[in-house]
């Protein structure tokens, strides 16, 4: 069975991997449901919600995509919540 790690980032998580790297491991997301889901599907699944402005269907997101204000980020990750919509207030 897969582990799951869960952080802010990819490198959050990898950083709190027994292995310290995920060369051998695949890399995606978790779902609002607790899915597992690669890239290219996360992708889909941003763009379809409204997290992301573009997409295309080969195309594969970095979690930096949804935090990050210079890369069009519209989130602020939260400890308890993960990531929520970026306010004025927060």
């Amino acid at each position: 069975m897969m582990q799951k790690k869960v952080g802010k980032d990819h490198a959050e998580c990898i950083q709190k991997s027994p292995y310290g790297t995920c060369k051998t491991r695949q890399q995606g997301f978790l779902t609002n449901g607790y899915r597992f889901v690669l890239r290219r599907e996360a992708a889909a699944i941003a763009y379809a919600a409204g997290q992301i402005d573009e997409w295309e269907p080969d195309q594969t997101i970095l979690s930096e995509e949804f935090w990050c204000p210079r890369g069009g980020g519209k989130h602020i990750y939260d400890e308890k919540k993960g990531y929520v919509l970026r306010t004025k207030e927060n």
